[in-house]
């Protein structure tokens, strides 16, 4: 099993073990919709109380660095907080899910499926093309908008396209979404 799979299976039994429901999103999951990137980390939206926290915290930090102070913080802020593999030097953002619509929709949404070697939890494909959308809008990320294009070109008619629209407008992202679908559509792909 690959580093990456190792710590997938490290940090998601550690938030079972804890009654942590999570989900693996940003990179890993438009990899695994669309085309195979490299990427050093894993990104995972996680929704936990503070005792499941606290228990959460315990388990990681007999082989991982956490910091106790910065995850409680991420707690109270809806933020997120990093959680470093020693072994490995993987490391893991874990954020909070936020309370706004559109991430508690994606969370309900999200999907299992076989992933590295886990049962794994990700964000529907239809939600990693709308976050992503949301991150280049932020911060003018080109990675961001390839990612996305990979997801469109390999799902294709699998996705649901009357959501993502929908979202895209109410997210403020729509004529990114329109300029990568009209992109896509000219180019024959």
């Amino acid at each position: 099993m690959s580093f990456a799979g190792s710590f997938l299976r490290k940090i998601s039994s550690r938030l079972e073990t804890a009654g942590v429901r999570w989900m693996i999103t940003g990179s890993t999951a438009s990899a695994h919709y669309g085309e195979p990137r490299q990427t050093q980390d894993l990104d995972l939206v996680i929704d936990a109380t503070p005792r499941e926290l606290e228990e959460l915290i315990t388990a990681l930090r007999s082989d991982c660095y956490v910091s106790p102070e910065a995850a409680r913080e991420a707690l109270r802020e809806r933020g997120m907080f990093n959680v470093v593999d020693l072994e490995s030097g993987w490391k893991a953002d874990l954020i909070f899910l936020p309370p706004d619509p559109f991430d508690q929709t994606e969370f309900h949404r999200r999907r299992t499926v076989e992933f590295l070697g886990i049962k794994a939890f990700l964000i529907s494909p239809e939600g990693s093309i709308l976050t992503k959308l949301r991150w280049a809008a932020a911060s003018g990320s080109e990675r961001q908008m390839r990612d996305v294009a990979s997801v469109v070109r390999t799902l294709g008619g699998e996705l649901d396209r009357e959501y993502l629209m929908h979202w895209a407008s109410v997210l403020g992202v729509r004529e990114r979404l329109d300029a990568i679908l009209s992109h896509l559509n000219g180019s024959g792909d």
